[in-house]
This record gives structure tokens, C-alpha cells and sequence, in this order.
């Protein structure tokens, strides 16, 4: 599958190339990796934990609307007056009641007795400060609260898929050290018996045996830790997922799904390496910058509230009543003389929270340059390690190749050229590991320009 040029590719996302991943996946025994993420996004605890407080605040919000509609209660009775026991009361008031998001109240009412029947309205219209309800602020608020969670959903689904990536990467590379391992047994195994024929002819003595037995208890060994290593790796995964640890997980690194992954993630921060001003794009999508933003706005809004409602207040009334067939409209006006201060010190308060608002504001933008210099140095550190790693293989291989000679020539032991051996085969393995972390430090990158790039770019929930 060829991979889009970047002008299209990164318009749209890199959603349709995982979704033309995953057909091809699915065809796989097992469970690949793309499909354990999109597990591990339904069912990881962490997760399914902020998702739950999103539900709660959406239903918070229901309820908070639900409140605003018509309210309708039902109060009856029945009372009988004593001794005079021919005077008793049979009655049922029906009272409604409608807030509106102007603080206008409409309170209707129904009056039922045994012997006589009445309707009222009453309505409270508030005209001076106008500031919002109280359900009307905390419908607001909630709102707010939903879109920090939201997008600290989506930040964190970001941080998982990497850290999977990560530890799938590891295990797959664990599982590369095993068949190493697996393999220097099985010579090991030939060269005791190589050598116990050896003895048998007077061509080979007793430290030779002894040499080719710790050979083999050290590939033995080795084995062994690396099965312990690959198994608790796995377990670790498999659990952080969610996912049933007996269903089989696929370890395959070098799948075309991770090829062309990998190529996409490189291009797509080659193309932020190209602008001019990246900290300007780290600082738009910033996920603190954007909960300090929202609670501004909040802090902001509750002061221009509290500057207004502890004035005087005006409200126009009104009412009418069919039992006794009258009309009331009015004017109240309402005015705290004294509250001992408390107005002075919630002011104070908010203020000094708006004052330290700003201060954080600056202080992250001041740590997003530092992270976004480490990130970029690490990424070019990255770049000349995996060159110096690709050295220290050859060199390996070459060290290898040596020590095979001069064990045929008898010029070192078999525990000597097994060492050479595991070291040229351990090269390469941490040159493919090296490529893994580079990998792993692009999408890092591009997590903290623009996480939305690999939620919903990316990777495809």
C-alpha cells in the first residue's frame, strides 16, 4: 500500500490508513495489535473511568434542563375541625412552576376544595442587575467542565496507545532475544556432544567438557530469564488492555501495518520540523493551556456575577388570584446594607485566583519551550545513536565472524566464541530496538504538538 503524498495525507488524517489496516489484520490468528488498542480504548480502567465522568456530566447536564422545565406538584390534604365534627376540608392544591433562562419565574397554580375551586399565577421577573439564574451558571459551568474532560479523554487514549505501542514494541524484541537464545542453546547442545565425542577419542579433555557445559547453562539460562521476561511483559500488556490474558496476542514487529505506520509518523514530523514556529502550534493544542483558558473564561464570568448580584436589586411582580378575583403587579427592590465583609473577600478571591490564572498561564508556556527543545534534542540524539549503533553492529558482525575462525583454528574456547556470537546477534537486535525508540520519540513529538494528530489522525478509535 503506497503511502499519500503529505499535502492529502495529513488533510484528511491518517484514519483511512488504518482502516484499510485493519481488514487485513483481522485476517491474522490471534489478536493483532490494532485490534487490542481498540479494545484496550473500550476497556483499559483509567479510561472507562473518565468516560463514566463524562456520562455523569452529560447527565448533569439533562438534569439541569430537566429542572428548568415545567414543574408540577401535588399537595392534598384533608382536615376536620373538632368537637363542631360537621366541619371537615377536602382540598388539593396543584402548583407549576417554569424558570426561564431570563430569571423570569411563572408559578400557575390550582386551588381544589369540596365547595369551591380557584386558579392563581404568580410571576417574578427580575430587571436590574440582570445576571444568569442559578441553574442557568451551573449549566455553564457543567458545559465547561464536560469539554476539559472530553479533551482530557482524548489525551488520554493518546498517552495509552503510545504506551501499548511501546511495550508491544519491547515484547516483540523480547521475543527476537528468545529465538536468539533458543538458537545458542541448541549449538551449545552440539558442541557438548561435539566434544564429550571429542573425549571419548583422546582429542579432548576435561576442562573442554566443562567449558561446553557452562556454554550450554549459560544459553540455558539466558533462555529461561528471557521466557520469565516475556511472560510478565505480556501479562502486564495484556491487563493494562483489558483484555482476557488468555486470548492469543500476535507478536509481530515488522508487520506491514508498523511499516507503513512508521513511515507515515516520520513524514508527518518532517513536515512540523519544516515551519518556522512550531511552539506556536504546541501552544494552540496544548491540552493545560486549554483548561487554563476555559477556567479563565469561568473565573472571569463568576466575577462579573458577584460584581453585579451583591447591588441593589430590582424585580417587577405580578399576580392574579380567581377566588378573590384580584389583580397585584409591583415593583420590589432589594439592597444588602451590610454582610460583614463577606462581599470585599469573595472579590479578593476571585481576583487572586484570575492573578494566578495568568501566572500559570505564562509559567506553562514557559515549560512548553523547554519540553518542545528536549523533545527536538532528544529526536536528533535518537538520529546520531541509531548511526553509532549501526557501526557497533558491523563491528560486531565482524568480531563474530573472527571468533568463528579462530575457534576452528582452536585459538579460543567455545564460552569465547559464544560471546561473540551473542554479542553479533544482540546487535542487531538493538539496532531494531533503537529504530523502535526513534519511532516511539516521533510520536511523542507529535503528541505534544497536536495529540489530536494521533487520536483521530493517526490511530482511528
Amino acid at each position: 500500500m503506497m503511502i499519500q503524498k503529505k499535502n492529502k495525507l495529513f488533510t484528511t488524517g491518517l484514519v483511512a490508513l488504518l482502516v484499510l489496516l485493519l481488514p487485513r489484520a483481522a485476517a491474522a490468528e490471534g489478536i493483532t495489535i490494532e485490534e487490542a488498542i481498540n479494545r484496550g480504548l473500550k476497556n483499559n480502567k483509567e479510561l472507562r473511568t473518565l468516560a463514566e465522568r463524562i456520562s455523569g456530566l452529560k447527565r448533569e447536564l439533562e438534569i439541569i434542563k430537566a429542572r428548568q422545565d415545567i414543574q408540577v406538584e401535588l399537595d392534598a390534604g384533608y382536615r376536620a375541625t373538632f368537637p363542631d365534627e360537621g366541619r371537615s376540608n377536602l382540598s388539593a392544591d396543584i402548583k407549576l412552576s417554569k424558570i426561564f433562562s431570563s430569571g423570569l419565574t411563572v408559578k400557575p397554580g390550582i386551588n381544589l376544595t369540596e365547595n369551591d375551586s380557584g386558579l392563581s399565577l404568580d410571576i417574578i421577573q427580575p430587571l436590574f442587575p440582570y445576571v444568569p439564574t442559578d441553574l442557568s451558571r451551573q449549566y455553564y459551568k457543567t458545559t465547561k467542565e464536560l469539554i476539559k474532560t472530553e479533551e482530557n479523554l482524548t489525551r488520554q487514549k493518546t498517552e495509552k496507545i503510545l504506551s501499548w505501542l511501546e511495550s508491544y514494541l519491547n515484547i516483540c524484541r523480547l521475543q527476537e532475544r528468545r529465538d536468539v537464545y533458543q538458537t545458542s542453546v541448541e549449538m551449545a547442545v552440539d558442541n557438548r556432544n561435539k566434544v564429550r565425542a571429542e573425549k571419548e577419542i583422546g582429542e579432548a579433555g576435561e576442562r573442554d567438557i566443562l567449558t561446553a557445559e557452562v556454554s550450554l547453562k549459560n544459553a540455558e539460562y539466558a533462555r529461561k530469564e528471557m521466557d520469565y521476561r516475556i511472560e510478565e511483559a505480556r501479562l502486564a500488556l495484556v491487563q493494562d488492555l483489558g483484555i482476557e490474558d488468555t486470548e492469543d496476542l500476535v507478536i509481530e514487529a515488522q508487520s506491514p501495518f508498523f511499516q507503513e505506520l512508521a513511515a507515515a509518523v516520520e513524514e508527518l514530523v518532517a513536515e512540523y520540523l519544516e515551519q518556522s514556529d512550531i511552539l506556536q502550534v504546541v501552544e494552540m493544542n496544548d491540552y493545560q493551556l486549554l483548561v487554563n483558558r476555559i477556567d479563565r473564561e469561568v473565573l472571569t464570568r463568576e466575577l462579573a456575577w458577584l460584581k453585579k448580584e451583591n447591588g441593589p436589586a430590582l424585580n417587577a411582580t405580578g399576580g392574579y388570584n380567581t377566588i378573590n378575583n384580584k389583580l397585584t403587579v409591583g415593583l420590589s427592590l432589594t439592597y444588602k446594607i451590610h454582610d460583614g465583609g463577606e462581599r470585599r473577600l469573595r472579590l479578593a478571591e476571585k481576583e487572586a485566583a484570575l492573578a494566578g490564572n495568568d501566572t500559570a498561564y505564562n509559567d506553562q508556556i514557559d515549560s512548553l519551550k523547554l519540553q518542545l527543545k528536549k523533545h527536538l534534542n532528544t529526536l536528533d540524539l535518537g538520529l546520531l545513536e541509531l548511526d553509532k549503533e549501526r557501526l557497533v553492529r558491523q563491528r560486531s558482525q565482524h568480531d563474530a565472524e573472527v571468533a568463528e575462525k579462530q575457534l576452528e583454528m582452536g585459538l579460543i574456547d567455545y564460552l569465547e566464541y559464544q560471546e561473540h556470537w551473542l554479542g553479533s546477534e544482540e546487535a542487531e537486535i538493538n539496532l531494531r530496538s533503537l529504530e523502535d525508540r526513534l519511532f516511539i520519540t516521533n510520536l511523542h513529538l507529535i503528541h505534544f504538538i497536536n495529540s489530536a494528530r494521533i487520536m483521530g489522525g493517526l490511530w482511528h478509535d
